[in-house]
């Protein structure tokens, strides 16, 4: 009797932005990847939301803009920018 190795069934491939399926294999893909939070299958393409992400720099030189803004030096051009948005 010949023994064959243990055969692990595989993985579908994880679900990529435009990929063209049917709904049958965008639920396999789907449901074989339990970390993805969101995905909509459109007329036969899927569509995944982009990965946001900010990196501590950009998040620094938000504040450091934001506090340049609320500086005495800067009150006058905040007035003048606050009055030019609202009309």
């Amino acid at each position: 009797m010949v023994q064959t190795p243990f055969q692990q069934e595989s993985l579908p491939p994880a679900l990529e932005s435009g990929d063209r399926l049917n709904r049958s294999e965008f639920e396999r893909r789907y449901n074989a990847m339990p970390s993805l939070q969101k995905a909509e299958l459109i007329e036969g393409v899927v569509y995944l939301p982009a990965a946001l992400r900010f990196s501590r720099k950009y998040g620094e030189s938000v504040v450091s803009f934001a506090r340049g803004l609320a500086s005495e030096e800067n009150s006058r051009f905040v007035e003048k920018l606050a009055m030019i948005l609202e009309s």
